[in-house]
């Protein structure tokens, strides 16, 4: 829970570590680039996970998620996002805003919507 005490932390990688919540206290480490939570059992995200303004690099693969919040349009450093393997079922429409994303992976997710013409033009180049 205390998360928020490691300001200084830009590297985090929780991969296959059966976490199913993260606490509002992540969304405190202001200086994350990079983080990997990779293949746990996470269901949802923080609100506030739009907050981690400076996160280039994000992991969600092998998770449980079936949605994003829509704090995730503040991700505007984003460059890399991995949602393979999830349960999302409609295409997140805060993914939108995210004009950076050099690399987006939304495989194997039971998606019933389609993409938006504005994330099928901005995916095409």
């Amino acid at each position: 829970e205390g998360f928020g005490l490691l300001q200084s932390l830009t590297y985090v990688d929780f991969a296959r570590d059966s976490l199913s919540y993260l606490p509002d206290s992540f969304c405190e480490l202001s200086s994350l680039e990079f983080v990997r939570l990779t293949k746990n059992e996470l269901e949802s995200l923080p609100e506030r996970f739009g907050d981690l303004g400076s996160l280039m690099e994000l992991y969600l693969d092998g998770n449980r998620l079936s949605e994003l919040p829509e704090s995730f349009a503040g991700l505007q450093s984003l460059t890399v996002l991995d949602l393979y393997d999830n349960q999302i079922v409609a295409f997140p429409t805060c993914l939108n805003e995210l004009e950076g994303i050099t690399y987006l992976d939304v495989t194997e997710n039971p998606f019933f919507a389609e993409c938006s013409i504005d994330v099928a033009q901005a995916l095409s180049g």
